[in-house]
């Protein structure tokens, strides 16, 4: 049997650049077969906003608030915390938006996006408002076929 492995992870400032990233994570020079290791510039929360249509739904704002290139945007987190003040949901404010200057997410941020994520999201309308999305979708299925064929 053949196992994959696969590892997303963002920059989240953290970082300057994905190589040195990918650097302090893994080995120099050793190759690792079946292992996909894939970065999101800046942030995650770009890939979330990558699906306009259903952001802007399901945070109840308009569609135009949200970025027409997440793949951009220097600090997606903080672009979800901006469009949640302007929702008309209460309780995405509440779970979004940090309840103090010392939280850098509201208390259900994590809950919503799992919901959002698995329920509403579209993978396919966001990878073609994300590069990034769509190469990471790209290596994971070129993955999926070599080790098939193996």
């Amino acid at each position: 049997m053949i196992y994959c492995t696969s590892v997303y992870e963002d920059l989240d400032n953290e970082y300057e650049c994905a190589p040195s990233l990918i650097q302090d994570w893994l080995p120099p020079g050793k190759q690792m077969n079946n292992f996909l290791f894939r970065i999101a510039v800046h942030e995650i929360e770009s890939w979330l906003l990558a699906d306009r249509d259903c952001f802007a739904s399901y945070f109840s704002i308009s569609r135009e608030l949200v970025p027409l290139e997440p793949d951009n945007q220097v600090d997606p987190k903080h672009t979800i915390i901006s469009l949640a003040k302007r929702s008309r949901k209460r309780e995405i404010k509440e779970d979004i938006i940090p309840i103090d200057d010392y939280a850098s997410m509201g208390p259900g941020y994590n809950i919503q996006f799992q919901y959002f994520i698995k329920n509403i999201w579209n993978i396919d309308s966001a990878r073609k408002n994300s590069p990034s999305l769509d190469k990471a979708i790209k290596s994971l299925e070129k993955l999926i076929t070599v080790s098939s064929k193996v």
